[in-house]
């Protein structure tokens, strides 16, 4: 029993880790990174979610939810910097608690991490798609209903087959193959333009 869960929580040897040695290319810049992080903090649920939750729920009272966010975000990158530092490895925090807890909890981290980016696209995805059924008058919902049909009823799921949103997944999926300099370089124009077009809207209000 002791040697299963020696198994289950072994480290990596920090010695090791800490080896600059790495088959990846480096190639990404600062400023790539800096709206990478952007463009993970500034996701759909803006101009999806907030909006709406904002005027029926929450009122004046989302800036102080804002704020705390914020400084977390300000807490949790420190976090990052100090690990970073100590283990300079591209693995994010699927390396770092390798190290510092074991491959049990490593594994289970790992996998988190990759049902959040599988969700988070798909609710990009679907909020993409409704916004883009919207401003058509629904003229894509009703066209893909007709020729396509629809799932059965459902209290969770769209019986909408939602070929826009599934297409887009597509297309970045194509574009992330292209290389990470390709795409972390039109990561950071979309990433851009979206800055601009939140500093607008701030300024409007």
């Amino acid at each position: 029993g002791g040697t299963f869960l020696g198994k289950l929580l072994r480290q990596k040897s920090l010695t090791e880790a800490r080896s600059l040695e790495t088959p990846l290319k480096r190639c990404l810049t600062a400023y790539q990174l800096i709206f990478y992080g952007i463009a993970h903090m500034a996701g759909a649920g803006i101009y999806v979610l907030a909006g709406t939750v904002i005027k029926t729920k929450a009122g004046p009272a989302a800036s102080l939810s804002f704020l705390l966010c914020a400084l977390l975000s300000v807490f949790t990158g420190l976090c990052y910097v100090e690990f970073s530092t100590l283990i300079p490895r591209a693995g994010s925090c699927y390396t770092f608690t390798y190290i510092t807890l074991g491959e049990l909890p490593a594994f289970l981290v790992g996998w988190t991490m990759i049902s959040d980016l599988v969700i988070g696209m798909a609710s990009v995805a679907k909020a993409f798609s409704s916004t883009v059924d919207a401003i058509s008058h629904q003229a894509i919902s009703n066209a893909t209903r007709t020729h396509f049909g629809s799932l059965p009823e459902s209290d969770y799921l769209d019986p909408n087959i939602d070929l826009v949103g599934f297409s887009l997944i597509i297309a970045l999926m194509l574009l992330t193959l292209t290389g990470a300099a390709i795409s972390m370089s039109v990561n950071m124009v979309l990433s851009a333009v979206q800055c601009v077009c939140l500093t607008l809207m701030a300024g409007a209000c």
